[in-house]
C-alpha cells in the first residue's frame, strides 16, 4: 500500500506546470548626473597658482624672460629688463630698480651720461627732469629757463630779471630816463641816466647821452656834433671854412655841388648867380682855388639854368667848354686864369660861393 501511494505522488508532482515568474520589474530610467563641476580658477597675475595647475602666473610672461608684471618684470615687451637683469650704460631701467643706469650715474640723479644726462656732475641736470628757474639746463635740450623768460629779454627771474614784464629792465641794461631801474641794481632810479659823465641827463635834455660835448646849452663847436641839442650840427659857418663877405660866403671847405648847395641853404644862402663880369671878377678873388656856382644843366642836358632861378645870361666859359666830358653837369668858375668857367661832375668836391 505504501509504494502504491508514493507512485501516485509521482504523477501528480509530473503533471504540475512550471510555473511562469513574472519578468522583473523595469524600474524608472537612471537619471544623467551632471559631470562634476569645474571649480578651477582663472589664473591671474598675483604670484598664486589660481587654476591649480600647478604653474605660477603662466600666460603673464609677455617677453618670456622669466618675469611676470606682477613679478617685477617692469617692461614685459623686453626680455632684458627684469629685476635678474644687469644693468648696462644704455638709458633703460634694466634691472627695473626704479633708477637708470644707477651702477653708471655718478651724480646720483638717477640718468648717467649713457642715457640723458647732459652733466653727469650736476644732480640738477638730467633729460628726465622738468625745466626750473635757475640757470641750469635742467633737461638737457641745450636751453636754460626756457619758459621762464616772460618778456623775452633773455633774462629770467631767477637771473636776476627784476621785472619779467619789461624788455626794457634787466640786469645790465642801459639806465634810461623812465622811471624804472632798467639795470635791476635795486638802488636808484635812473642813476645812470648820465652815462657821458656831461652832468646832464637824457632826463635833463642830453639829446646825446653817450656824447660828452653834447648836452642842452652846449656851446657849438666845429665838430661834427650837436652840442647844443638844437638838432643840428655844425651850425656855425667856419665848421665848413665859410667866410661872409657883404652879401657873399666863401667857403673853403671842398663839398660837392650838391653838399655845398645845401651848407648855402643852411646858413640862409643859396649858391651864387653871377649876373655880370664885374661880379664874376668880385667872386672869383674871393676863393684860391675852382669853386662851385649855381650855374648847372642838371634837369636838361645842354640847357644850363642859375639855381636861383635867375635869367642871367651872362657866361664866362673857357674856351671849348662846356663840353660835359664825361657827364658834367654843374659850373665852376676860377678854371682859368681869368677866372674863367668850366662843367664839372657835380660830385666832384669844390670850394663853393654862396649868396643871399
Amino acid at each position: 500500500m505504501l509504494l502504491v501511494l508514493l507512485a501516485c505522488t509521482t504523477d501528480a508532482l509530473d503533471t504540475v506546470p512550471p510555473v511562469d515568474t513574472a519578468p522583473p520589474v523595469d524600474t524608472a530610467p537612471p537619471v544623467d548626473t551632471a559631470p562634476p563641476a569645474d571649480t578651477a580658477a582663472d589664473e591671474v597675475c598675483d604670484g598664486v597658482d589660481n587654476d591649480g595647475d600647478g604653474e605660477i602666473d603662466e600666460g603673464f610672461d609677455a617677453d618670456g624672460d622669466g618675469h611676470t608684471t606682477c613679478g617685477g618684470d617692469c617692461d614685459d615687451e623686453d626680455a632684458f629688463v627684469h629685476p635678474d637683469a644687469p644693468d648696462v650704460c644704455d638709458g633703460i631701467d634694466n634691472d627695473c630698480s626704479g633708477a637708470i643706469d644707477e651702477e653708471f650715474d655718478s651724480d646720483g640723479d638717477g640718468d648717467s651720461a649713457c642715457g640723458s644726462d647732459c652733466d653727469d656732475t650736476d644732480p640738477a641736470t638730467s633729460g628726465h627732469l622738468p625745466e626750473v628757474c635757475d640757470g641750469v639746463d635742467n633737461n638737457c635740450d641745450d636751453e636754460v629757463d626756457e619758459g621762464f623768460d616772460a618778456d623775452g629779454d633773455g633774462y629770467t627771474t631767477c637771473r636776476g630779471d627784476c621785472d619779467d614784464s619789461s624788455a626794457d629792465t634787466y640786469p645790465g641794461a642801459a639806465e634810461v630816463c623812465d622811471g624804472i631801474t632798467n639795470d635791476c641794481d635795486g638802488d636808484e632810479v635812473d642813476e645812470n641816466a648820465d652815462s657821458d659823465g656831461d652832468g646832464q641827463s637824457i632826463c635833463d635834455g642830453d639829446c646825446d647821452d653817450a656824447e660828452a660835448d653834447s648836452f642842452a646849452g652846449g656851446e657849438e663847436v666845429c665838430d661834427g656834433v650837436d652840442n647844443d641839442c638844437n638838432g643840428e650840427t655844425d651850425e656855425r659857418e667856419e665848421c665848413y671854412g665859410c667866410t661872409a663877405s657883404d652879401s657873399y660866403l666863401a667857403c673853403t671847405d671842398p663839398r660837392s655841388w650838391e653838399a655845398a648847395s645845401e651848407i648855402c641853404v643852411f646858413f640862409g644862402y643859396q649858391l651864387v648867380t653871377i649876373e655880370d663880369a664885374e661880379e664874376d671878377g668880385v667872386l672869383s678873388g674871393l676863393v684860391s682855388d675852382k669853386a662851385w656856382i649855381g650855374y648847372n644843366d642838371r634837369s636838361t642836358e645842354g640847357t644850363w639854368e642859375w639855381q636861383s632861378g635867375s635869367t642871367s645870361t651872362y657866361t664866362n666859359w673857357n674856351s671849348s667848354e662846356p663840353n660835359d666830358s664825361g657827364g658834367e653837369d654843374c659850373a665852376e668858375l676860377n678854371f682859368g686864369s681869368g677866372g674863367q668857367w668850366n662843367d664839372q661832375s657835380c660830385v666832384a668836391e669844390r670850394m663853393f660861393l654862396c649868396e643871399r
